[in-house]
This record gives C-alpha cells, sequence and structure tokens, in this order.
C-alpha cells in the first residue's frame, strides 16, 4: 500500500500556504527569513544534491565531508550577503531555483579546487552544468527530490502527531502512518492491539491517517512554491519518490 496518493490525487488538495511571496517584497526582512528557513529546513537534501553532483561528472572527493562543506560554504555566502533572495525577480519553486544556483556554486567550486592541480582520470575537464537540476533523468535532482519528500514527509507526521487537522486522532494517525513506513506499506497485523482499537476500526483509521498525512505532505510542499501551478509541477516531478 502506498503512504500516501498518487501525486494526480494529491494535486486536488487545496492550501495556500507558502513561504515564496511576489518579487515586490523580496527585499522584507520577513522574506528574507522565510528564504533562510527554507535553505535550512532542505539542507540535507541540498547535500544529497551536491553528493550526487559529483558523483555524476567522476569526481572523487579526498574528505567524505565535502558535500557538507560544499553546502554550508554555499549557504554562507549566499545568505550573508542576501543575493539568493532578491537575484533573478520572481521564484516560482524552490526546488529549481536552489539546485540551479547550487550547480553554478559547486562548478565554481571545482575550477578551484582542480585549477591549482591534475584533474583525477575520469574527471570532466569542465563541471557539466547544462542540464543539472533540470532532467528527471538527473541522478543529483534525484538524489534531492529523494531527500526533499524524506524531509517533507517527516515535517508533516510531526505536524499530525502534534494533532493539526486531527486534534482527538492525531497520535493514532501518527502511528498508522509510522507503522506503514516501517512495514514498507503493508502494515503490520498487530498494529490495533497496539492502538488499542477494535480491527475493524483500524481500514477506516487507516484511510483517514493517509487522507491527514497527504494533507500535510502537500502543505510543507505548497510552501516551497509560489502558485497552485507550480505546486501541481512539483508534485509531478517528485511522483516517483511519493513513499
Amino acid at each position: 500500500m502506498r503512504i500516501l496518493e498518487p501525486s494526480q490525487n494529491l494535486r486536488s488538495i487545496v492550501t495556500r500556504r507558502t513561504l515564496l511571496p511576489p518579487p515586490s517584497t523580496q527585499e522584507d526582512p520577513t522574506w528574507l527569513h522565510s528564504w533562510e528557513h527554507l535553505c535550512q529546513t532542505y539542507t540535507p537534501a541540498l547535500r544529497r544534491f551536491v553528493h550526487g553532483y559529483l558523483k555524476r561528472i567522476g569526481y572523487v572527493a579526498a574528505d567524505a565531508d565535502t558535500p557538507s562543506v560544499i553546502v554550508q560554504d554555499f549557504l554562507e555566502k549566499n545568505m550573508s550577503s542576501g543575493q539568493l533572495a532578491v537575484e533573478g525577480g520572481e521564484v516560482r519553486k524552490f526546488r529549481a531555483w536552489i539546485t540551479t544556483h547550487l550547480s553554478r556554486f559547486v562548478h565554481d567550486w571545482l575550477d578551484k579546487e582542480l585549477a591549482a592541480k591534475r584533474r583525477p582520470k575520469g574527471t570532466e575537464s569542465d563541471a557539466v552544468l547544462e542540464g543539472v537540476g533540470t532532467e528527471r533523468d538527473d541522478p543529483a535532482l534525484a538524489s534531492f527530490d529523494k531527500g526533499l519528500v524524506a524531509i517533507a514527509m517527516s515535517a508533516a507526521l510531526k505536524r499530525l502527531r502534534g494533532g493539526e487537522g486531527a486534534a482527538k486522532w492525531g497520535g493514532v494517525y501518527a502511528d498508522i502512518i509510522q507503522d506503514l513506513i516501517l512495514s514498507h506499506g503493508d502494515g503490520s497485523p498487530d498494529l490495533h492491539e497496539r492502538l488499542g482499537v477494535p480491527q475493524e476500526k483500524l481500514a477506516m483509521l487507516r484511510f483517514r491517517a493517509r487522507q491527514k498525512i497527504g494533507e500535510l505532505f502537500v502543505g510543507e510542499l505548497r510552501a516551497t512554491v509560489s502558485d497552485e501551478e507550480a505546486l501541481e509541477e512539483l508534485l509531478s516531478d517528485l511522483d516517483p519518490f511519493l513513499p
């Protein structure tokens, strides 16, 4: 059993929670705070992206922490200058925006890193920027998408357990979803006993739990795009990685 409905079903969920305001307000302190929040929230996915990027071009880092170092450097330099928040006009999708800028940063980082020494065998003379962060079959972007889904799902589960959208049953719904995750969608045969609910009631509770987690998950994604059309595009891109 899939934990979330297919993306075409999730698109019907209506939510207007976004952290991406119109370009005219991007110099506002609230916007800068929102942008920092998004970057910090999805930092693990950014690390996955850099790891996939380096692997794609055949660069073997001497230190396993290199992706983390690059991302930290990227965030520090760009956040302090405010460049990410105001450059380029309207931002429709955080995913496309941040991976494009991070691709360029890694490209420049590699040029500096390899300039003073012989390039490792199998490493391209210039890191391939074209298509990175845009192609559906790009392993770096796929890695980022997996991380994005995992982070959004974790945040949604936390909100569900806190009772958001289901105050009375939030904890039960969260336990059901957690069980589905751990059992790869099969569900544990003794779950009704652990929850203290009749077995015949479990199917309906599971149905409602999946509905609630879907709504909260879409809400997390909606915060990263500017409008409903962008959300539909994002859900379509993430569909192969939905649990």
